[in-house]
C-alpha cells in the first residue's frame, strides 16, 4: 500500500482526545474497513510511517501493538507488519461420531478412541461401594485439588522421573484448561507470548480469547531454537513461552538433553516463564528430562495420563520456587 492513505491528521490539542498511538490504531481499523487496506497487505515500517505523521517511531511501534491486540494485523519477524487475513479459519475441533474410514484420523493429536468402559466401570463400582468417600467427593472441593489426591499423583510422577511438589500441583479439567489458567495468571491484554513456528492451535485459541499476541519461534529437527528464541525474547519481551519439549504437536519432534538447557538458558537470562506442554511426556520409553526437572523454578508443566489411561484428567505443576504464584492459580 501506499503510505499516502495514512492521513497525516492527527488530534492532540483537545483535552478528552485519545492518545496518537491509539488514532492511528483507530485510522488502520478505519482503512480496513473502508477497504483501502486489505488482508495479506503490507503495512509502511515504524520509521517511513512515524516520518509522514510527524510522531516519532515509539508512538508507531504503539501503534502497531495496539493493532495487533485488537486483531487488525500481524507482526512477522524480519517481514514487517501486515493486514490479518479476516476469513482466516479459527481452530475448532470438529467432532465427529463417524469414526474415520481407514480408523484413524491424522488432523489431531488425540488419544485413540479404546474401549474404555469397564475400567470406567470398575472405577465407579469402588466409589460406590464406600458412600462416605462418594459424598465427600460429590462436595465442592479446594481448586487445587484434595491433598491426599495430589499426594497419590505426586508419588507415582516421581517413580516416572519427574520432580514434582504436591503442594505446588493442581488438577484441572484437561490440558486446555490448565492453559489457560497460565495465561489467566500471567498475563494480561495485550502481553506477548512466544510459541514454536509450528504450534497446538488450541493454544492459539486461548490466547487470541484472552486478547495476548502471539509470535512465533524459528525451529529445527530438535525444535526451538535458541538462537532464535534470543532474539524473539530481545525483540518482543515475552511474558510467557509455551513449547512442547517431548513429542511435539504436530511435528513430534523432541529435544535433546542439551537443546533443553540451551533453551532455559535464554529463558533465565530474559526471566521468562515456561508454559511446558508435556502431554505426551510419559509416552516414550526413553525420554530426556522435563524441563521442570532442569528448572523449577522458570517452568509451568502440563501434563496427563494419556499414555496410561487416555483419560482427559490431567495436571498442572506451577513453579515451586514462589508460593505467590500458587495463590495465582487459585483466583485465576
Amino acid at each position: 500500500m501506499t503510505i499516502e492513505a495514512f492521513t497525516p491528521i492527527i488530534t492532540t490539542d483537545h483535552p478528552k482526545s485519545d492518545p496518537i498511538y491509539r488514532q492511528i490504531a483507530q485510522q488502520i481499523n478505519q482503512l480496513i474497513l473502508n477497504g483501502t487496506l486489505t488482508g495479506g497487505g503490507k503495512l509502511p515500517t515504524h520509521r517511513a510511517l512515524a516520518d509522514h505523521l510527524a510522531v516519532t517511531v515509539g508512538t508507531v511501534t504503539r501503534a502497531y501493538a495496539e493493532a495487533e491486540r485488537q486483531g487488525l494485523v500481524e507482526a512477522r519477524i524480519g517481514a514487517g507488519t501486515f493486514v490479518s487475513q479476516a476469513n482466516k479459519p479459527n481452530w475448532v475441533y470438529n467432532y465427529s461420531e463417524a469414526s474415520p474410514a481407514d480408523g484413524c484420523n491424522f488432523g489431531y493429536n488425540i488419544p485413540p478412541q479404546l474401549d474404555r468402559a469397564a475400567m470406567l466401570t470398575q472405577a465407579m463400582q469402588s466409589l460406590s461401594s464406600d458412600p462416605q468417600q462418594l459424598n465427600q467427593l460429590m462436595l465442592y472441593q479446594d481448586p487445587q485439588g484434595l491433598t491426599a489426591h495430589r499426594q497419590i499423583i505426586a508419588q507415582w510422577l516421581q517413580q516416572k522421573d519427574i520432580a514434582i511438589d504436591a503442594e505446588r500441583m493442581h488438577f484441572t479439567s484437561g490440558g486446555q484448561h490448565a492453559a489457560q489458567l497460565a495465561l489467566s495468571a500471567f498475563c494480561h491484554g495485550g502481553d506477548t507470548v512466544l510459541v514454536e513456528s509450528v504450534s497446538y492451535p488450541g493454544f492459539l485459541s486461548l490466547a487470541k480469547q484472552q486478547q495476548v499476541t502471539v509470535k512465533s519461534v524459528e525451529m529445527d529437527g530438535e525444535g526451538l531454537i535458541p538462537a532464535s528464541l534470543e532474539k524473539a525474547c530481545q525483540l518482543y519481551q515475552p511474558r510467557l513461552i509455551y513449547c512442547t519439549p517431548t513429542m511435539q504437536n504436530p511435528t513430534t519432534v523432541t529435544m535433546s538433553e542439551q537443546r533443553r538447557r540451551d533453551i532455559l538458558a535464554v529463558c533465565q537470562q530474559h526471566q521468562v516463564l515456561i508454559i511446558e506442554d508435556d502431554v505426551n511426556g510419559l509416552m516414550p520409553t526413553r525420554r530426556p528430562s522435563p524441563l521442570v526437572n532442569l528448572n523449577s523454578e522458570q517452568v509451568i508443566h502440563i501434563g496427563g495420563y494419556r499414555s496410561v489411561s487416555r483419560l482427559a484428567t490431567l495436571r498442572l505443576y506451577p513453579s515451586p520456587y514462589s508460593p505467590s504464584k500458587t495463590a495465582k492459580y487459585r483466583t485465576a
